[in-house]
């Protein structure tokens, strides 16, 4: 009795776990630079980008953009610009820096799928950057959770 019945709880967390797990897969957010192919850019550049987001509009919404890296994908010393905020981890190849590139959209754009946005890159070094665009996710109703998910975009930097 004892083991089916535990046998029982356990089967029902998985399940838990699944249904739990289900409506992240509906997420998603895919960056592209918008610059007809090039992927060189002068310190100083504003990048271009479009965003273009999926999820369930009937439990969310598009919240906000952020840019950020992992020190391992960004030039040394990129994570020492004002207004950055370095995120150390115990394994040094998972720490990472968020940007001060991004912002809330406003709340009358926030059903929308895709974004154009820009990525000032003034005062950054001179380099190879792999960028995470993060994107969060709003839930309308208040008891909801936010989701986090990101696209990635890679450019040089050279002058």
């Amino acid at each position: 009795m004892k083991k089916t019945l535990l046998l029982l709880v356990s089967m029902l967390f998985c399940c838990g776990i699944a249904a739990s797990a289900e409506p992240s897969k509906d997420f998603a957010v895919k960056a592209t630079i918008l610059s007809e192919g090039k992927t060189v850019f002068k310190p100083g550049d504003k990048i271009p980008l479009k965003l273009v987001c999926e999820y369930p509009a009937e439990t969310h919404q598009v919240g906000s953009w952020r840019a950020a890296a992992y020190l391992r994908d960004i030039p040394e010393g990129f994570e020492k610009l004002p207004g950055f905020k370095l995120k150390p981890q115990r394994d040094p190849k998972w720490s990472a820096v968020d940007t001060d590139q991004g912002k809330w959209f406003p709340v009358k754009l926030r059903r929308d799928r895709e974004f154009q946005v820009e990525l000032n890159t003034k005062g950054w070094p001179e380099g190879d950057y792999r960028m995470m665009i993060r994107i969060t996710f709003q839930p309308l109703d208040k008891a909801g959770k936010f989701v986090y998910r990101a696209g990635y975009i890679t450019f040089s930097l050279e002058n």
